[in-house]
């Protein structure tokens, strides 16, 4: 299995008692599907997994997979390689194609070198029923794995793409050529869309994507049509509300769906709704961005 394209990180709806709001995936999902998106990463970081118990992960990728044709990538990440595979294995039974496996669920004190990281990923794809896609945020300590273990990874039959949530362009650029064509490798932070693209990365896992699908898209063609001086000029109208969002986190890329015409809603505590200076921030910097 190849994939590869621009995947949209989807914010997780909450209705008014803090339980998944299912109709409101649905609508998510429906609009976003009008657009050439190649899929959808749920139950990640961006749709505040970490928050979320296993049955009402389960019911989250059920919802998504039933509104949508297109690709889905649960993300799997628990405490331990044999809660990740027991997830992966539900993830089987539901009859999705891949996962995405990250670190961050896994104590720091105890992924203290590269190999160690690396073991993880391995024991886990060793293991595993699915395609991986090995997600990582080098901007940790926790997560980060040096290019030259990213190589090495992509050699696993088991592991198909490697999502860079880093906005050093060098780690990336370098996370694509020790990968070279095993395993797609995918800008993970929105800042490095058509940077990453330029570089050779195979597209984009980000939560701009769920609230900005058509922008992110629009850079996407100009770097496959190799006019990188448009997709650069794009990326800056991005930017602005780029980093909106990373200033204000799950709660910043809800406002941003809620303003773009999406559901977003509040987050799930113990996180909490945007003050009204923060919204004032989101709603300035998506001022010139459509949905």
């Amino acid at each position: 299995m190849r994939i590869s394209g621009i995947y949209a990180c989807l914010p997780t709806p909450f209705d008014h008692p803090g339980d998944i709001y299912v109709s409101k995936v649905s609508y998510n999902i429906s609009r976003l599907s009008d657009t050439s998106l190649a899929g959808f990463l749920v139950s990640g970081r961006e749709g505040e997994g970490s928050l979320l118990a296993d049955h009402e992960r389960l019911k989250l990728w059920e919802s998504v997979k039933a509104a949508t044709d297109r690709t889905v990538l649960p993300a799997v990440e628990a405490a331990g390689v044999h809660a990740t595979v027991g997830l992966i294995g539900r993830a089987a039974e539901m009859g999705f194609e891949a996962v995405v496996v990250g670190l961050a669920a896994v104590h720091p004190s105890e992924l203290t070198s590269d190999d160690t990281r690396a073991l993880y990923v391995r024991s886990v794809a060793d293991r595993s029923s699915l395609p991986l896609v090995v997600s990582l945020e080098d901007g940790k300590s926790e997560n980060r794995l040096s290019p030259e273990q990213l190589g090495s990874l992509a050699q696993h039959p088991r592991v198909i793409g490697v999502r860079v949530v880093s906005s050093d362009a060098a780690y990336l650029r370098d996370s694509v050529e020790a990968c070279g064509d095993r395993a797609g490798v995918f800008a993970g932070s929105a800042e490095l869309l058509a940077q990453g693209l330029i570089d050779g990365a195979a597209g984009a896992m980000t939560g701009f994507a769920s609230v900005a699908p058509y922008l992110c898209l629009s850079i996407e063609e100009a770097v496959r049509t190799r006019e990188f001086a448009a997709a650069e000029d794009l990326q800056g109208v991005a930017q602005p509300a780029i980093e909106a969002i990373r200033r204000h986190g799950a709660a910043g890329l809800k406002y941003a769906a809620d303003l773009q015409g999406y559901y977003g809603g509040a987050p799930r505590l113990p996180l909490s709704s945007l003050a009204p200076q923060s919204k004032a921030d989101i709603e300035s910097a998506f001022r010139d961005i459509k949905s």
